[in-house]
């Protein structure tokens, strides 16, 4: 919880990204428990946040924390990566470019001379095994025959949601990262 926090923080400060990457490094690469008060506050020392320990020992965006982790169970989000397309499907697990062709062209978002191949990982991974949340798509994408332009929003392991523009022209896709907010 105290990391979550902590990188909470550190976005009013514009430094979340900063701060999330040397968590990362205590935790894997100095076996450090980032659970641990005193080595966040140490992180967020380095890193030139203001008055880590304080906040820190505070309640400060808890409440908050606890809503994001709630959104992303009620969200289906049961590991990572988890992907959400146009809030309307939700599935986890790394894919291939082609399964994500399925999805699109089953929202009607895509529908390429290719999009009914189906990618053989050993895994049953069809888009039929995407959970839907809702049946409506999203209107505001441009549906020329072979252009996908969509969002997809993704849920890091911090529950932090990033959100990436996706295109496509000819089955090459582009994609751009959105900064989450």
């Amino acid at each position: 919880m105290n990391s979550h926090r902590l990188a909470l923080y550190a976005k009013k400060y514009n430094k979340q990204n900063d701060t999330i990457e040397m968590m990362m490094n205590y935790y894997f690469e100095n076996e450090k428990d980032i659970s641990d008060i005193d080595i966040l506050t140490e992180i967020g020392n380095k890193i030139g946040l203001p008055k880590v320990k304080e906040f820190l020992k505070s309640n400060d965006l808890e409440d908050q924390i606890n809503h994001e982790i709630n959104k992303a169970r009620y969200m289906g989000v049961s590991g990572v990566p988890t992907f959400v397309i146009n809030e309307d499907v939700v599935f986890s697990g790394g894919r291939q470019v082609e399964y994500f062709l399925q999805v699109f062209a089953r929202l009607g978002l895509y529908s390429g001379d290719d999009s009914d191949d189906s990618s053989d990982d050993g895994n049953d991974n069809t888009p039929n095994n995407t959970e839907t949340k809702n049946d409506s798509t999203n209107d505001t994408n441009n549906n020329d025959n072979n252009s996908i332009k969509s969002v997809l929003t993704c849920l890091d392991d911090d529950y932090n949601e990033i959100k990436i523009n996706i295109s496509s022209n000819d089955n090459e896709i582009t994609n751009k990262i959105i900064k989450a907010n």
